[in-house]
């Protein structure tokens, strides 16, 4: 089961030291799903789980 955006947002804010104005709260709340899901879908493709991203710098070029 999925946890509660409205208890999580406001946790990992608080984790974070970050206090928004209540608006903007109820923006990340009433977001959180559509986000999560949009976050979940990077992990979704198996062709690419174990490659490096291309953005790699390596300083011993």
């Amino acid at each position: 089961m999925p946890a509660d955006p409205a208890v999580l947002v406001p946790a990992l804010l608080a984790a974070a030291d970050i206090t928004p104005s209540p608006e903007e709260v109820a923006i990340m709340i009433a977001e959180f799903p559509g986000r999560a899901a949009a976050l979940d879908a990077l992990y979704a493709v198996p062709e690419a789980r174990y490659e490096e991203p291309d953005l790699v710098y390596d300083a011993v070029l």
